[in-house]
C-alpha cells in the first residue's frame, strides 16, 4: 500500500484525538491487506507514518497545554483546576520520557 499525502492528513488528524493506529486504520476504512501494511508502518518508529501519528499527538497536546497555561494565568474560577490538570499532563510526559529512555517504548 502506498501512503499518499492525502492518507498523511488524515493520520495527523486523527492523531489529534489520540486515536490508536488501528482506531485510525478502521477510520480510513482500509481492506485487511492495507491495514496490515500500515500497521506495520506504525509500529516501525522510523517511518514517516509513525512519525506523522506522534507529531499529530504532539501537536494536540501543545494546544492543550497552551490553553491550560492561559487560563491558570489568567486567574480566572476555575483556575485552580486547570493547573491541576496541567500538572498532571507534565507528569505524565515525564513519565512516558522516563518510559522511552529506560524500556525504548
Amino acid at each position: 500500500m502506498s501512503v499518499n499525502d492525502e492518507i498523511l492528513n488524515k493520520i495527523r488528524e486523527y492523531s489529534h484525538y489520540n486515536f490508536t493506529p488501528r482506531k485510525i486504520c478502521i477510520l480510513l476504512d482500509l481492506d485487511p491487506e492495507s491495514e496490515k501494511q500500515l500497521m506495520e508502518e506504525f509500529s516501525d518508529p522510523d517511518s514517516k507514518v509513525s512519525r506523522i501519528h506522534e507529531l499529530g499527538k504532539a501537536e494536540k497536546e501543545v494546544e492543550i497545554m497552551q490553553r491550560l497555561e492561559k487560563f491558570v494565568t489568567s486567574g480566572a474560577e476555575g483556575s485552580g483546576e486547570a493547573a491541576r490538570a496541567l500538572a498532571i499532563m507534565r507528569y505524565h510526559q515525564s513519565v512516558d520520557e522516563l518510559r522511552k529512555k529506560l524500556f525504548g517504548v
